[in-house]
């Protein structure tokens, strides 16, 4: 198994560092790890390794940067999103007004509402926990992939889970919990949400870059070498292993996702990673 090398500070770019492990195991040996593994650090799993972190939002602005003239044809179109994002967050509050919380009122709650039920919003969602991340960055045997700039669904090479030293980018871009606004995977995820930069259009900014950006500013000599985000790439081998691991912890879609949809897909699941689990066959009273 790869080790990770503890000079960081010669493989630290602008706050910036790339691990590539031999399985998922070596991640659990990081975890194991406080002097790797700090508590200051907040997570994140990808299916894909090759995916930038760049929020659904974002990613819809990318797609559709160019809006229509629909008065005229000089000029033709606009170099702007299609829709404004104030615009975007104003139909879903319009549409939802009598079915969410009469008290959601800031607009970062609101995001994260919205993001809870399927809305693009400007949000990444992150989690306290390492296993979680290892869990979603393992969840589905399938994903889009490109190859040779085609789109395919199918099983990555190689997945990824960040880790990000939360502190260091508060004065950056901020990490939030919402409690007692009925998002209820949220606490059973142990989950975040970070509010993602923005960059002006056509680019955009996914945090890699950024961070990478900010780091080249660094004017203190001591500080250039900080350890902002790690990003773990793990081959896509052995995944039923790792979620049964991760189910033996009780780490799976019953528990993260506490409805009955949740229940449903992991009880589909175990056909896959615990056939012969002792649930179901004791007797209940």
């Amino acid at each position: 198994m790869k080790q990770e090398n503890n000079s960081w500070g010669k493989q630290i770019k602008e706050g910036f560092l790339i691990e590539e492990l031999n399985s998922w195991e070596g991640f659990v040996e990081f975890v194991k790890d406080e002097k790797r593994c700090w508590a200051t650090q907040i997570f994140r799993g990808q299916a894909n390794a090759k995916w930038t972190l760049l929020s659904r939002l974002d990613r819809l602005e990318k797609k559709y940067n160019k809006k229509p003239n629909l008065s005229g044809n000089n000029p033709e179109e606009f170099s702007c999103p299609r829709v404004d994002r104030d615009i975007h967050l104003n139909r879903f509050k319009e549409l939802a007004l009598d079915k969410i919380n009469k008290d959601v009122k800031n607009d970062d709650v609101l995001w994260a509402v919205a993001q809870h039920h399927g809305l693009a919003t400007p949000l990444l969602d992150f989690t306290y926990s390492p296993f979680v991340a290892l869990f979603f960055a393992f969840e589905e045997e399938k994903c889009w992939c490109e190859e040779n700039n085609i789109t395919v669904f199918k099983e990555p090479r190689e997945r990824a889970v960040f880790a990000l030293t939360h502190h260091l980018v508060e004065e950056l871009i901020q990490p939030f919990s919402v409690a007692g606004y009925g998002i209820y995977r949220a606490a059973s995820q142990a989950g975040l949400f970070l509010n993602m930069p923005q960059k002006d259009y056509p680019d955009k900014w996914d945090l890699e870059s950024y961070i990478q950006e900010k780091g080249k500013n660094e004017t203190c000599k001591q500080h250039t070498n900080r350890l902002i985000l790690k990003k773990f790439i793990i081959p896509n081998k052995e995944r039923i292993e790792c979620l049964r691991f991760l189910d033996q912890m009780n780490i799976n879609r019953a528990t993260l996702f506490p409805d009955l949809d949740g229940v449903a897909k992991y009880v589909n699941d175990l056909w896959e990673i615990n056939f012969d689990k002792a649930l179901g066959y004791i007797k209940q009273l």
